[in-house]
C-alpha cells in the first residue's frame, strides 16, 4: 500500500508538474492570441463595422412632427411617404443620425435640411 501512494506523491512533486501549475497561475501579459481574446478582438470589429441603427421610434416621431408640423397618422399614405423619405435621408446620412442622438444637430436643423433637399419645394427650383 506504501508503494501505491509513493508514487502519486511523487507525481504531484514532479518538477515539471509544479512548474506547470506555476506558469498556469502567473499572469501573462504577452499571452499569444488564444479563443477567448480572438473572440473578443473579432466582437470589437463587428462593432466598429456595424453602422448605426437608425433614431428610435420615438425620435422618428418627433422629427416628423418637426420637419411636417403635425402628428403622424400610420393609415395616412402620404405620412408613410413623409416619414420614408425621413428614414431614406437618415439612411444615407450616418452622421446625421450620430449628430441628432448626441444633440450637435438639433432637429430643427435637420428639418431645414430635408426642405432644403425637397425636389418639390419651390424655393429649390428657383
Amino acid at each position: 500500500m506504501a508503494e501505491q501512494e509513493q508514487p502519486e506523491a511523487m507525481v504531484e512533486q514532479n518538477p515539471s508538474n509544479m512548474i506547470d501549475k506555476l506558469m498556469e497561475a502567473l499572469p501573462q501579459e504577452d499571452a499569444p492570441e488564444t479563443a477567448s481574446n480572438v473572440d473578443e478582438a473579432l466582437e470589437m470589429q463587428t462593432e466598429e463595422a456595424t453602422p448605426m441603427t437608425g433614431p428610435d421610434e420615438g425620435m422618428m416621431m418627433q422629427l416628423y412632427e418637426i420637419v411636417y408640423g403635425g402628428s403622424y397618422d400610420p393609415a395616412s399614405p402620404m405620412d408613410q411617404q413623409r416619414l420614408a423619405q425621413i428614414e431614406e435621408i437618415l439612411s444615407n446620412d450616418p452622421d446625421a443620425v450620430e449628430k441628432l442622438k448626441s444633440g450637435e444637430l438639433s432637429m430643427t436643423e435637420f428639418a431645414i435640411r430635408v426642405y432644403r433637399d425637397d425636389p418639390n419645394n419651390p424655393a429649390a427650383i428657383a
